[in-house]
C-alpha cells in the first residue's frame, strides 16, 4: 500500500486440494487509500460479481497505519495484517511464497489464472513474479546477489501483496514442513 502505487490480488483457495489461484488483480497509481479500496470493491463487483461480504479475508500491508484503519471500514472483521519487523521476517515471507509456488516435493500450491496474461498494467503479477529479484552489488569484478530484494523496482508491489497473504496464512505450515524434513 502507499499513496503512489497500489496493488490488489484476488485469490481463491481450494481447500480440497490446498491450492491458491490468483484469478484477478487491480493496480492503481496516484489515488488515496479510500479511493483505492473503493476501486477494488467496484472492480470485484463489476468483474466477478463479488461483494465485500463474499470475502473471507483481506490481507494488507501493515503500513501506513492510517490506510490499515481505513481498510477496516471497507471489509469489517476481515482485514488481516502482520508487521514485518525486520529483514528476516520479509525473507520468511518471500520463502513462503516460493514454497507455495513449488515445495520440496515439487508440489505447486500457488497457481495463476491464464486470464492474468491479459492484465493491462505493465507491473502485472506475472511480470512482477519474473522481475522480482534480489539486489546485486559488485564485489571485486564479480556481481554478487545480496539477501535484499529490489524494493525500488516497480514490480515489487504485486509480489508484496502475494507475500502478505502467503506469510500470514501459511508461514507456520512452511516451518512445520521444514522441521519434518
Amino acid at each position: 500500500m502507499g499513496g503512489h502505487s497500489w496493488h490488489a490480488l484476488l485469490i481463491e483457495h481450494n481447500r480440497q486440494h490446498d491450492v491458491d489461484v490468483v484469478f484477478g488483480e487491480l493496480a492503481v497509481d496516484n489515488v488515496l487509500d479510500r479511493q483505492f479500496f473503493q476501486q477494488v470493491q467496484t472492480y470485484c463487483q463489476q468483474r466477478f460479481g463479488l461483494t465485500p461480504e463474499d470475502f473471507t479475508n483481506v490481507w494488507i500491508d501493515a503500513n501506513p497505519k492510517e490506510s490499515r484503519i481505513v481498510s477496516f471500514k471497507f471489509w469489517p472483521g476481515k482485514v488481516r495484517f502482520k508487521i514485518v519487523k525486520d529483514h528476516f521476517a520479509k525473507l520468511s515471507g518471500i520463502n513462503c511464497v516460493r514454497w507455495r509456488l513449488c515445495d520440496g516435493d515439487g508440489v505447486r500450491r500457488l497457481l495463476f489464472a491464464p486470464a492474468l496474461r491479459a492484465t493491462k498494467s505493465p507491473r502485472r503479477i506475472l511480470q512482477s513474479m519474473i522481475n522480482y529479484h534480489w539486489k546485486e552489488r559488485r564485489v571485486d569484478s564479480y556481481m554478487v546477489r545480496t539477501s535484499f530484494t529490489d524494493t525500488a523496482s516497480p514490480y515489487g508491489h504485486a509480489c508484496d501483496a502475494l507475500r502478505y497473504m502467503a506469510w500470514q496464512r501459511y508461514g507456520h505450515r512452511r516451518l512445520q514442513d521444514f522441521k519434518a524434513a
